[in-house]
């Protein structure tokens, strides 16, 4: 707990002898490193991440984002390379060299790849029933752009002539 508190010692010796010694030592605060990732679930290859610090009782702040950058920044920014689950880690300091640390364990969880999953077996056994010609290229279309969607596959987009990324 912070705060001034006296401590002391006290010698007593075989043959009699007696010492004591007596001081004021300071036990400063504790930081608290707190942040949150902004947006809350970003679209990492194509997102600058925010990292919001709610860091309390510190003035120096040490973070890796778990790809290897690291930053010392107050609020960060940073943009991965690829996609992935990421441990993130903030180190926050006092002015008196206290320090407190806040680990956020797969920062990036893309909850929606299994969904990905799901909805391409769907459109697969779909696909094994479909009774008409037209039927299996509508399906066959809705199969090529949900690969892409949950894969980040690069298409060129031939109406524009550029490259789009869904």
């Amino acid at each position: 707990m912070e705060g001034d508190y006296k401590v002391g010692l006290e010698v007593w010796g075989t043959d009699g002898f007696h010492a004591n010694y007596s001081t004021v030592i300071t036990v400063h605060p504790k930081p608290q490193a707190r942040f949150e990732i902004s947006p809350e679930k970003p679209d990492l290859m194509d997102e600058e991440v925010l990292f919001l610090n709610y860091s309390t009782g510190s003035e120096k702040y040490n973070w890796s984002f778990g790809d290897g950058s690291v930053s010392s920044l107050f609020e960060p920014r940073h943009k991965y390379s690829k996609f992935g689950n990421y441990n993130v880690r903030l180190i926050a300091t006092s002015q008196f060299g206290c320090s407190d640390t806040l680990n956020y364990i797969n920062a990036f969880t893309d909850r929606s790849t299994l969904l990905c999953f799901q909805m391409l077996l769907f459109l697969i056994l779909m696909d094994q029933q479909a009774a008409t010609i037209h039927q299996k290229v509508m399906k066959r279309h809705l199969f090529s752009i949900l690969i892409l969607r949950c894969f980040r596959i690069p298409v060129k987009n031939f109406h524009k002539g550029r490259t789009a990324h869904f």
